[in-house]
């Protein structure tokens, strides 16, 4: 059976999807002032990873076997994490602690406004925003979940 793609091009997809969401996260949150809570911080880690090992992987002689093992474990972390995140947004699960402080104002105003308005800490239910009224953290769920099932199959594929 034919793969449908090899894997040094599947890893080269989830590297550009890394740099694609890393991206898309610090845009958010310095051009639109959304502020990432503990658990959208923890969600960039394999994403992170990922680039670091291919960026590696270019410079050095590396085997795509060893590459493809980090990459599907930052996966499964990631999808960890997500999952994670989503539950916590959507109020399943209960976290008393996820809440993440933002920058201090610059003047005495700004700060009584913030401290009125009780914005100087991002809960995880406030910071998972929504796009066509899905969670962010749920789309890393599922796209950690389409790249698992790709390295899978194509690892266990016949020859």
């Amino acid at each position: 059976m034919k793969k449908l793609i090899n894997i040094q091009n599947l890893n080269l997809i989830i590297f550009l999807f890394s740099l694609i969401a890393i991206s898309f996260a610090l845009i958010l949150q310095y051009f639109f002032d959304l502020a990432p809570c503990e658990l959208c911080i923890f969600q960039r880690i394999p994403y992170y990873i990922i680039i670091f090992v291919f960026l590696f992987k270019i410079f050095f002689k590396v085997k795509e076997y060893f590459i493809t093992t980090i990459i599907f474990l930052c996966l499964i972390f990631e999808f960890g994490i997500s999952a994670y995140h989503t539950l916590v947004s959507i109020g399943i699960i209960e976290l008393g602690s996820c809440s993440r402080s933002v920058n201090l104002p610059n003047n005495i105003d700004s700060l009584k406004n913030a401290l009125e308005n009780n914005t100087l800490i991002i809960d995880c239910k406030e910071s998972n925003k929504q796009i066509f009224g899905i969670y962010l953290s749920a789309y890393n769920v599922f796209t950690s979940i389409i790249f698992l099932l790709s390295i899978s199959i194509n690892a266990f594929k016949k020859k």
